[in-house]
């Protein structure tokens, strides 16, 4: 069983291995093992000796990571919703579009967990966009980055389908 745990679960694990000794029982807890390919799988295991010496044993170990990856998608949807509700009452109280816009591509990194965000605006040409506010990116690109309105690019493509886009740099 330690051979399977992680260094950071082993003393929790030895603990246990102590209270079924003198206790007979080992209420559900959960736990990670390590899968032959080296990744983690988070478990819940319990058991209880039997016998008079408590020389055997049942237990049961329940795999969870669909359970894990459920609790996460939770988290992040209800933080998504928490900074649309900030942003919401931000919005209301703005001063101005620059601040808005500001407050919006924060969230979006955030709340996304993007390393870059940026609002692009059509310039009068309707050749090149601007950035009109941008989270992690240089600074000084707002109102200096301009970008061709193409379909070569990622802001030229957004525009002529007049849809949000999530756009990845390699």
């Amino acid at each position: 069983t330690l051979k399977m745990t992680p260094p950071v679960w082993v003393e929790r694990t030895e603990q246990k291995l102590r209270e079924v000794t003198r206790d007979g029982v080992v209420p559900p807890y959960e736990k990670e093992y390590i899968r032959k390919d080296g990744s983690p799988v988070p478990i819940i295991l319990g058991g209880k000796a039997i016998g008079p010496k408590r020389e055997e044993g049942v237990g049961f170990i329940i795999d969870i990571t669909d359970r894990k990856a459920a609790e996460r998608a939770l988290e992040t949807r209800a933080t998504q919703q928490a900074e649309v509700a900030r942003f919401g009452e931000r919005a209301l109280a703005a001063e101005s579009l620059p601040l808005l816009f500001e407050d919006a591509v924060a969230l979006l990194a955030r709340s996304m967990r993007v390393q870059r965000v940026s609002v692009m605006e059509r310039r009068s040409d309707n050749r090149s966009a601007t950035m009109k506010a941008g989270f992690g990116w240089e600074p000084g690109y707002v109102g200096k980055l301009f970008t061709d309105m193409d379909n070569t690019t990622q802001a030229g493509f957004t525009m002529a389908t007049a849809q949000a886009a999530l756009g990845a740099n390699f």
